[in-house]
């Protein structure tokens, strides 16, 4: 019999050699999981100016399909003076990057005032990628809960991310960063959570800063005598503590709030599986609620009946909850889904990639559902090129190379077209 000494090299190569095919193995059978809650997106500089825009695009069709819904108590809101207005825009991967919603923002707000950057989320705390645009750091040890990764450790917020505390104490560091643009300064903090907590300090550079707090249902806000683009605060849990996002404002100015809510991987399900959902985005007092989901419901098996009932529901809950708010509903662009290819001795793979077929009665779906219930509806399908349009935006290096997120010029381009069609929806009905 062998001994174990020479067994060892043998036993080795083996392992060595079934590892990658047993996580390949793993990675064929998910259905791109991977790639859609853990996207590797490039990431993109804010740029003001207009972008080219390819003929293939149907530019005739960038307008919101408005399906009976009244626009005009938005319209007339964003377009008077001294008035702030707060669109909430909740989604995917696409959003949680806020690459396309980011630009769409900056162009609002340079046209109709800058109260903001709103709704920030402690995503990179919790584990995933986050907005370039802010950071918000520890000294302390915390424990975290995202949408998609169940059970959750604490409760759930309608931001789909949640951290706790691990002891009494505990501090925040909240900062606007800024590359190639001029600084984004805020002078009031409002820290949404559930169950309670007391700010005992709070500094900047390490110095107390004059300030005063006060406690709502569910936040604490604190008003800054002076704008800053850094914060830190010092917070004492009462019995627990779950911090679910945070609202920076600048109260010096108005204009568009454009808070965005994105989870890698999310659906209509996963949204309607967080407990007050539509109570909780009143936080933010929405007057346009923008919904972009219905992309990773096209990589499960499809059920059409399903994800009417999920959209219906999710719907329904924030209109509840948000009486005054106009909402929209975007429809998924064409992308595609890969599978593994192998010789057949097993040993050389590839990668073939082809239409992933659910998205279009997924998008049918959605106007469908639009035009029975008087919900708005932006067809970003047929306005991104319609059938055939994932291949020519992967030719021209606006999608990426896993085939279902856009490239930084990809998402500038949705970003710049999402603009044009809200801002013409403000324009046309502030007239009515």
């Amino acid at each position: 019999m062998p001994s174990i000494n020479k067994l060892y090299p043998i036993l080795l190569t083996f392992i060595m050699l079934s590892v990658p095919r047993l996580a390949m193995s793993r990675y064929e059978n998910n259905d791109d999981k991977n790639i859609r809650e853990n996207p590797e997106i490039t990431q993109i500089d804010s740029i003001d100016c207009d972008i080219e825009i390819p003929a293939y695009i149907n530019r005739n069709k960038n307008y919101i399909i408005t399906n009976g819904a009244d626009w005009s108590r938005f319209s007339r809101r964003t377009v008077a003076p001294d008035t702030t207005v707060s669109i909430v825009h909740i989604g995917d991967s696409h959003i949680q990057a806020d690459f396309a919603t980011g630009h769409a923002r900056d162009m609002l707000q340079q046209l109709y005032g800058n109260p903001g950057r709103g709704l920030i989320t402690p995503l990179k705390m919790a584990g995933t990628n986050e907005p370039r645009d802010y950071a918000i750091t520890s000294q302390s040890r915390w424990l975290s809960s995202k949408l998609l990764k169940k059970p959750w450790s604490s409760p759930m917020g309608f931001t789909g991310v949640s951290i706790t505390p691990k002891s009494k104490k505990c501090d925040l560091t909240i900062a606007t960063l800024t590359k190639n643009e001029p600084e984004k300064p805020f002078n009031n903090v409002k820290i949404l959570h559930s169950g309670k907590l007391e700010i005992s300090r709070a500094s900047v550079a390490g110095q107390p800063i004059e300030c005063d707090i006060e406690y709502g249902d569910g936040s604490a806000t604190i008003n800054i005598s002076r704008e800053v683009t850094e914060i830190t605060v010092e917070m004492t849990k009462e019995d627990y503590l779950s911090i679910f996002g945070i609202v920076l404002a600048n109260t010096k100015s108005e204009g568009v709030y454009y808070h965005t809510i994105g989870n890698n991987g999310a659906t209509y399900s996963t949204y309607n599986a967080v407990e007050g959902m539509g109570a909780d985005v009143a936080r933010l007092d929405p007057d346009l609620v923008i919904i972009s989901l219905g992309a990773n419901e096209a990589f499960g098996k499809l059920s059409i009946n399903n994800i009417t009932d999920n959209i219906d529901l999710l719907v329904n809950d924030i209109r509840l909850h948000n009486k005054d708010a106009t909402i929209l509903l975007v429809t998924p662009m064409e992308c595609q889904r890969s599978r593994i290819i192998r010789t057949k001795k097993g040993r050389r793979r590839s990668r073939n990639y082809s239409v992933n077929a659910n998205i279009l009665p997924i998008r049918n779906a959605i106007l469908e559902y639009g035009r029975k219930h008087n919900i708005s509806v932006y067809d970003w399908y047929d306005i991104a090129g319609g059938q055939g349009a994932s291949g020519k935006w992967v030719k021209d290096k606006l999608m990426g190379s896993d085939r279902i997120h856009n490239t930084r010029e990809g998402y500038r381009l949705q970003g710049q077209l999402l603009y044009e069609a809200i801002n013409d929806a403000i324009i046309n009905n502030a007239k009515l």
